[in-house]
């Protein structure tokens, strides 16, 4: 794919090989993600465990729909633990045009929490299998995965914060992060919003 991230890939690290850059600082990590929506020309691929509905959520949050604003395709696999009742906003997300989100092993009972922890109880193994994931991935040519969620707390934008570190991948290594990104978003257990 011939896109400026890949230009950029291509001119920093020799053929062949991946190129990495820890990524200690919280409010790096931010600025990488921003950086990276905004310099992705053809698409966003994006899976996370945990993506919170707070300033820096929002932000990035922001950032993605831009995105697809300019025609960049956007693919969203969030793990199903996240917050309840946000598949209002969920399908909102899902019908921008170039937006595609699903959620991975999601709850049958979509409303109300007694209903979730029943449920949550009565298929323990499947309900418990979770996707730990995190990679953001721009023009399948960059990639940024470690162990930080979305949310305040992984950016210094809370009141504690956690200290996490991720990786900024070139090269090879992102084909491998696509070919894990692409199992997932095509797994049984992912499932598009609007069907459920």
């Amino acid at each position: 794919m011939d896109t400026a991230i890949s230009r950029f890939a291509q001119d920093k690290i020799a053929a062949g090989n991946s190129g990495l850059l820890l990524i200690a600082d919280n409010y790096d990590a931010f600025a990488a993600r921003i950086l990276a929506a905004r310099s992705a020309t053809s698409s966003l691929d994006l899976m996370y465990y945990l993506w919170h509905d707070d300033h820096s959520g929002r932000l990035l949050m922001q950032e993605v729909v831009k995105a697809a604003e300019r025609g960049v395709r956007v693919r969203m696999l969030l793990d199903d633990i996240n917050p309840r009742n946000s598949d209002a906003a969920y399908l909102a997300l899902n019908s921008y045009k170039n937006i595609e989100l699903r959620l991975f092993n999601p709850s049958g009972m979509r409303n109300g929490s007694i209903f979730r922890s029943l449920e949550m109880v009565a298929r323990l193994f499947a309900m418990t299998r979770r996707m730990h994931n995190k990679a953001w991935i721009a023009d399948e040519s960059l990639a940024i995965v470690g162990g930080r969620n979305i949310g305040d707390a992984y950016f210094d934008a809370a009141e504690t914060n956690f200290r996490d570190l991720d990786l900024l991948l070139l090269g090879p290594a992102v084909g491998q992060t696509m070919q894990i990104f692409e199992a997932f978003w095509n797994c049984e257990a992912a499932k598009p919003i609007q069907l459920l």
